[in-house]
């Protein structure tokens, strides 16, 4: 409602917000009808947690091409996500636990940590 007649601009939901997409409009609605004054900020932090990375039985670790795609992975994020990294957790414990392709990935693992 644009106000024309009271002066006074509205948003009309004929739903609840139970919808996902209908919070993102009733947010949407707030800034604009305030002038951007109720304005959320866009940023957004993600954080993806891979814990016990060296824990697994034989044969179920991570080889040498599954750590090349998961660093491939994170060079993709970050061309929309800048600086994203993923977060690995790990018992020092099993280091080396694995067979020798799977001890492989895990010295490739260490050799690209930042």
């Amino acid at each position: 409602d644009h106000g024309r007649y009271d002066g006074i601009q509205r948003v009309l939901f004929g739903s609840g917000l139970r919808f996902w997409l209908h919070k993102l409009l009733l947010l949407d609605s707030l800034s604009y009808l305030s002038h951007g004054q109720l304005s959320l900020s866009l940023n957004r932090m993600i954080l993806v947690d891979v814990d016990d990375i060296f824990v697994g039985e034989k044969r179920t670790r991570l080889k040498k091409d599954d750590v090349l795609a998961l660093l491939a992975t994170q060079q993709r994020i970050q061309t929309m996500v800048p600086g994203f990294k993923f977060n690995l957790g790990f018992s020092g414990k099993y280091f080396h636990h694995g067979t020798s392709e799977e001890n492989l990935g895990d010295d490739i693992l260490l050799e690209n940590v930042d």
